[in-house]
């Protein structure tokens, strides 16, 4: 995108007019390789600043007019060169083309208990009513802040067990992954402004004195995140406040929905995506709604 910007300026001045003449054709090479304009602009004043300081009052007063009508037009043409590439107009989302597979430890699978101050006296699967489920670990945690990825796999994760029963005393779990999952943000001209990419990880078939199939360590792990400059990322991860059982009272099968927020935001446009995924202690899982 070539612009031409013809400003008056005196022939005494060849060191102001090489200047701004050159900075025309700098510019459309500049907006054309995505350098950040504003860079040049500031190069161009600092050069006719410079020029400025050798003439008289009277030579700067005259120049700066057309300096500043010169300046004006420059910065015009970067915003509307920037505007077109903050400018969002497609968003996809990703999906796994297959469900659940078995994860070989992508992300540190935690069933680290903390120390019990005293021995719980051994329970009995009569005493206990495992078809009551309560959930265990966070309920809301941050993956990604302002660009950065900041997820604690080791805390911020989720759980469904059954009520009074220790989840020490869960055997026999397996670990899962599902995935990737993802939205790509492109700007006006093509190119990639943002992309986040996650799966789901989480350990199933976890089950009390030979029933049940419960879960441990329902999280998101990052594959890939990318934000151009001007663009503000965050995303969350938000867990059920409740549980669900999809099997029997005596073989509960625990069940989690997990969703995952985007926002993305920049000074011209804000989106907010969502995914949400429910996760079943048998090892399967399902897409009950994805954005885009």
């Amino acid at each position: 995108m070539i612009i031409d910007i013809i400003i008056p300026i005196d022939t005494s001045t060849p060191v102001l007019i090489d200047t701004i003449n050159s900075a025309e054709l700098v510019l459309s090479a500049v907006s054309l390789s995505g350098i950040d304009n504003s860079l040049l602009v500031l190069a161009i004043a600092l050069h006719i600043s410079l020029y400025f300081s050798s003439l008289s009052v009277i030579q700067n007063l005259h120049l700066i007019m057309r300096a500043v009508i010169a300046l004006f037009a420059i910065a015009c043409v970067a915003l509307a060169a920037t505007d077109e590439e903050l400018r969002i107009t497609t968003i996809t989302m990703i999906r796994p083309a297959l469900g659940p597979v078995e994860s070989l430890h992508a992300v540190p699978t935690y069933l680290e208990g903390a120390p019990l101050a005293e021995p719980l006296p051994p329970k009995k699967f009569k005493d206990i009513d495992i078809d009551q489920l309560i959930d265990i670990g966070k309920k809301v945690w941050e993956i990604i802040k302002a660009g950065k990825p900041v997820v604690d796999y080791k805390n911020d994760w989720a759980g469904a067990i059954p009520k009074g029963v220790d989840w020490m005393d869960l055997e026999g779990f397996k670990d899962m992954s599902y995935g990737p999952f993802g939205w790509e943000f492109k700007n006006a001209v093509g190119a990639t402004n943002v992309r986040f990419r996650w799966h789901f990880a989480y350990s199933c078939k976890g089950s009390y004195d030979g029933h049940g199939a419960f879960l441990m360590n329902v999280g998101t792990a990052i594959e890939e995140i990318y934000a151009a400059w001007g663009f503000t990322v965050n995303v969350n991860a938000t867990v059920d406040d409740k549980p669900t059982n999809y099997g029997t009272k005596i073989d509960p099968i625990a069940g989690l929905g997990v969703e995952v927020t985007i926002d993305v935001k920049t000074v011209l446009q804000s989106f907010t995506e969502r995914c949400r995924v429910s996760i079943h202690g048998d090892c399967t899982a399902q897409i009950l709604a994805c954005d885009q």
